[in-house]
């Protein structure tokens, strides 16, 4: 999958600078690799490869151990998860999963009465991979890097793992994969639109992310929250003032990209929140040097009170 995401990045970076330049969604100026693979799995790409293997075999792999899924090797975790999603090992690596969709549905309507089973099974996982991700990322803060040396750096093999780990637990929109979800919320939309459709049950778990070290995670959960806000999937009173509470927080991160992802759900709750916008849209100091010294968070805050007003 990266290999198919790096021969596209160049691309895609060219739509992101055209869609900031024009005021449009803003992202943050890293782009991971792990981002735009998802961003990929979720349109899906051709699958005729893995077809023709499938098509070898119409025996299903035996179910991994529990002592598979909680192995401290990361190739055992590798083989348990292509024996979750119906493939045996030595093809997933060798071939890969040029899409993550229909692997998911054949493997769901050949055995839908292990659909608990795979479904634990790979929350599991994503819970022990979101663990490595968060240790190397904590270690790169903790060093004030930018980035890990190459030797502490993740594989393109785990990266690809990881990756398509993230879209079947997607792929299952299972209330049971929640924390698994919320510790990869940075990787990009098909996690977050998830989280959304979660709803009130996302609210908190979300809104403790804003806690998070890394100005990535903040940033991926002040736009979970305020898409929450704006889909109306928590409206009850609890979650209306856990959100309000968790976006006027984001609103004084210090960090300017979490700032600019709280003010379209701010905007849409009370006269309060509205006010906060207001000042932002007059006096937030950030200047982004890359877009020749614009005030995107002043510019995004006058965008959301304009759309309120329509």
């Amino acid at each position: 999958m990266v290999r198919a995401v790096l021969a596209a990045s160049t691309q895609i970076g060219e739509l992101i600078r055209e869609v900031i330049s024009k005021g449009g969604y803003m992202m943050r100026p890293r782009f991971s690799v792990l981002s735009l693979a998802l961003c990929i799995a979720s349109v899906g790409l051709p699958v005729n490869l893995f077809c023709r293997v499938q098509d070898r075999s119409s025996e299903l792999p035996a179910l991994p151990s529990q002592a598979e899924v909680r192995s401290e090797e990361w190739t055992v975790r590798r083989a348990a998860f292509a024996r979750l999603i119906g493939l045996e090992p030595e093809t997933y690596v060798r071939v890969g999963l040029p899409s993550t969709a229909p692997v998911m549905r054949n493997i769901l309507e050949k055995a839908p009465s292990t659909r608990d089973v795979r479904t634990l099974g790979l929350t599991q996982l994503l819970l022990t991979e979101n663990a490595v991700v968060e240790g190397k990322s904590r270690k790169r803060i903790a060093e004030g890097l930018t980035e890990l040396d190459e030797k502490d750096r993740l594989s393109e093999a785990y990266l690809n793992y990881h990756g398509d780990l993230i879209a079947a637990v997607v792929i299952l929109q299972d209330l049971r994969s929640l924390y698994a979800l919320v510790g990869a919320i940075a990787t990009g939309n098909m996690v977050t639109g998830t989280l959304v459709a979660f709803g009130k049950q996302a609210v908190a778990p979300v809104a403790r992310q804003l806690q998070h070290p890394d100005p990535h995670v903040r940033y991926a959960a002040a736009r979970t929250l305020s898409q929450i806000v704006t889909a109306g999937t928590a409206k009850d009173a609890i979650s209306q003032s856990r959100l309000k509470v968790a976006l006027l927080g984001a609103a004084g991160d210090n960090d300017a990209f979490v700032r600019r992802e709280a003010v379209d759900g701010l905007v849409q709750l009370d006269s309060e929140c509205i006010a906060i916008v207001e000042r932002l849209a007059r006096t937030d100091p950030y200047r982004a040097e890359f877009l020749d010294g614009r005030y995107l968070v002043r510019e995004a805050a006058l965008r959301a009170l304009q759309s309120r007003s329509k």
